[in-house]
């Protein structure tokens, strides 16, 4: 690897070594534009918009394959992009402990996302600022945040902010 010279090197500079040396990760948001402080961000300059979703009469059992395969640890559930609660991969790992435990596993095979979601899931706005957003997540003890806007039949799904979308704006930006 060549000697570079940190000090020499602009914050466009090094924002691109750091992609050049990340294998060319491109972070959503932030990068699209020019570099900002990262006082100044928003959710909406780290939220990722390409969610993968549920629907409420979605078997559990699939949405458990659908997590795996995505590698996600939550999973918005939605009806017609309203937002109706969030699975969280510990919901699930719970349920399927229950069900092993009782030997009931058959009917977890029959169970819908709707019997276990979380209801009142979090949710901030796109506006919001990334700190507030760390903010929040720190004192409810959560996860993941769903990125949503206000609509008269609820809110409406956005993006999701995850701890690792807040770790790669405070660090690689």
């Amino acid at each position: 690897m060549p000697h570079v010279d940190e000090d020499a090197l602009s914050q466009r500079g090094r924002a691109e070594l750091s992609d050049a040396l990340l294998g060319g990760f491109r972070r959503s948001g932030a990068l699209a534009r020019e570099m900002q402080p990262r006082s100044a961000m928003t959710v909406q300059d780290i939220l990722r918009r390409n969610v993968v979703t549920a629907a409420p009469g979605d078997r559990l059992a699939d949405a458990g394959v659908m997590m795996r395969i995505a590698r996600l640890r939550h999973l918005p559930i939605v009806r017609d992009g309203i937002v109706v609660g969030v699975l969280s991969y510990r919901d699930l790992s719970d349920a399927y402990l229950d069900a092993a435990k009782s030997i009931a596993a058959s009917a977890l095979l029959q169970t819908t996302v709707s019997e276990l979601v979380q209801r009142a899931p979090v949710t901030i706005g796109p506006e919001c600022s990334v700190t507030e957003a760390a903010e929040r997540m720190l004192a409810l003890r959560v996860g993941c945040l769903l990125v949503a806007t206000p609509t008269r039949d609820g809110p409406r799904l956005v993006g999701v902010v995850t701890e690792a979308d807040l770790l790669r704006a405070a660090y690689l930006v």
